[in-house]
């Protein structure tokens, strides 16, 4: 089968047909999701009055090497107290740490956190 040419010039090839297609299909697909992640930082920014991610809101505790909440970190939604749990400080009645140790104690002899493996 030949491609008849029409009068007014020449006929582009499939191939080229092809890539154009694909071309615009990429360039396209690009576009929506530059928009949708556009659209997530701004609504992070009217929700949390920042678009940065909250990487500072985390330090690594060196004695169980895991991620914990940075005591004393603040933004617009979220606040840190000194002990390192969201919210505001309470008063404890001399238990609250034995929790923390006991936790903190029993991951630090986890099998999974030895170096030796």
């Amino acid at each position: 089968m030949t491609e008849v040419e029409p009068e007014g010039g020449a006929t582009a090839s499939s191939a080229v047909k092809w890539t154009a297609l694909v071309l615009v299909l990429v360039l396209g697909l690009a576009f929506v999701l530059l928009v949708a992640e556009g659209g997530v930082r701004l609504r992070q920014w009217i929700r949390t009055g920042t678009a940065q991610s909250f990487t500072d809101m985390y330090r690594t505790d060196e004695t169980i090497g895991l991620r914990v909440l940075n005591p004393g970190f603040r933004s617009r939604a979220i606040s840190i107290n000194r002990s390192g749990f969201r919210g505001q400080a309470h008063r404890c009645a001399g238990a609250c740490n034995s929790v923390c140790w006991a936790t903190a104690s029993i991951i630090r002899s986890s099998h999974w956190l030895n170096d030796e493996n």
